[in-house]
């Protein structure tokens, strides 16, 4: 047993994925602390009415941030290890998609802000996040990246920026600045990481990126994409348009309260999106040894998650009120309710966030995209029934039915994603189960 344990790590490829799991982990372990102690900080610094304007001025923005992403990012991925040779043309085509793509976000937010009911300050706010998503145009470096298992280079990158940026916070803190700086520190979090990538992505491969535009590579990667394009729209609906309801149903404040539970609750949806991403790569090139060994690598990933996920809401469900009082102060125990309920749509994330790379592999982005527009649409329905009844309560309580919605029970409407439904179902219910059947046949073969 010693000498298989000694050869598997011993092995390049796992030493190749371990090293590159083990720079994403350490950046978002620094992330996590970072959200913990500094963001937390900033949250009881401005108090429930202030941290709820900045709350919903970010949360307006990622309304539309899913437009300029294109859907781009698992696609881009995909051709780049199908097609490494093509790698300048797909990267910059990528690259100038989604600069146009940013462009008319711009225009659409400039066009939409003078209609709303925000006062003069806030739409300010709004304007300058919003710049970021000019910025945002350059993780293509992440993409080339994570396509040749090398995310150590982008998780440098963004624990570097992640630093200097707590820094910063904590400095205007201490010289009890307003919102305003606070706000411009999220653009100039965009402009360093996108100066951090251009450059790791120059020193570490010599790719231009902006000298190659191709019409045929753009119009295939936007016929695939295109369904994520909604499918991110969708989910930007459902995962912020309780903020935006919330705003306009019960006030800024408890936009706060609300934002302060879903810090400590969307934390942990880092965990999945760590570990898919990592094995991403993988996943792809065991598909190619046979369908059987594909759907038990997939079946193990499920139960992984819902595990993860469980082991996580628990304790956070439990002590959601002391978490609150302890983390953000007083003025913020009242969000301990929301916390408890919130936490357990990780479970349905994790699961969700599994079945989403799969659908990728198998090029059925178009399930994706069904699921998650009826998502949006089932969660502002729950959120306008349930917010006036429960107040904020109510929209953790639509969150957590609306995640379960979109990530399994729609899996079941289609034929093409059946079965992913029912590995999803196996996993729920005998969470492990693949788990321990493959670590006995290991150890039966030793």
């Amino acid at each position: 047993m010693l000498n298989k344990l000694k050869k598997i790590i011993t092995h390049k490829s796992f030493i190749k994925y371990f090293i590159n799991t083990s720079w994403m982990f350490f950046e978002q372990f620094f992330r996590l602390l970072a959200g913990v102690f500094v963001g937390i900080y900033v949250a009881r610094y401005l108090g429930p009415m202030q941290f709820g304007i900045f709350s919903y001025a970010g949360a307006f923005v990622a309304l539309f941030a899913a437009l300029s992403k294109l859907g781009l990012d698992g696609v881009v991925v995909r051709e780049l290890i199908n097609q490494p040779e093509c790698k300048n043309k797909i990267l910059g085509t990528a690259f100038w998609l989604k600069v146009t793509a940013s462009l008319v976000v711009l225009g659409v937010i400039a066009t939409i802000l003078p209609w709303s009911s925000n006062d003069k300050q806030t739409n300010i706010y709004i304007y300058i996040i919003a710049m970021g998503l000019l910025f945002q145009t350059f993780e293509i470096a992440d993409f080339y990246f994570q396509s040749t298992t090398q995310i150590k280079y982008v998780s440098m990158c963004r624990t570097v920026q992640l630093a200097i940026s707590s820094a910063v916070k904590l400095y205007l803190i201490y010289i009890e600045a307003d919102l305003m700086p606070f706000v411009i520190v999220t653009l100039i979090d965009q402009i360093m990481l996108a100066l951090a990538f251009i450059l790791m992505l120059y020193a570490k491969n010599s790719i231009s990126i902006f000298s190659y535009f191709s019409k045929s590579i753009a119009a295939s990667l936007l016929k695939d994409s295109w369904p994520l394009i909604v499918s991110s729209l969708a989910i930007s609906l459902y995962m912020r348009i309780d903020q935006i309801i919330i705003k306009e149903l019960l006030g800024v404040a408890d936009v706060g309260l609300y934002s302060a539970a879903l810090r400590i609750s969307e934390t942990t949806y880092l965990v999945p999106v760590i570990i898919c991403t990592s094995i991403f790569p993988a996943i792809i090139a065991t598909k190619k040894l046979g369908d059987e060994i594909y759907s038990k690598r997939i079946l193990i990933l499920f139960e992984s998650m819902m595990l993860a996920s469980i082991l996580i809401a628990i304790p956070i469900s439990i002590f959601s009120d002391l978490i609150m009082k302890s983390l953000f102060g007083e003025k913020y125990m009242i969000a301990g309710s929301v916390l408890a309920i919130h936490v357990w749509s990780g479970v349905f994330v994790f699961m969700g966030v599994a079945a989403g790379k799969w659908m990728l592999v198998e090029n059925i982005t178009k399930q994706t995209m069904y699921r998650t527009l009826a998502g949006a649409i089932i969660n502002i329905l729950l959120n306008l029934i349930l917010i006036p009844i429960y107040g904020i309560k109510g929209s953790a309580l639509a969150t957590l039915i609306t995640c379960f919605t979109t990530s399994i029970l729609m899996n079941y409407i289609s034929v093409k994603t059946r079965k992913c439904f029912w590995m999803q179902m196996s996993a729920l219910i005998f969470p492990g189960r693949c788990i321990i059947s493959s670590f006995k046949k290991s150890n039966q073969k030793i």
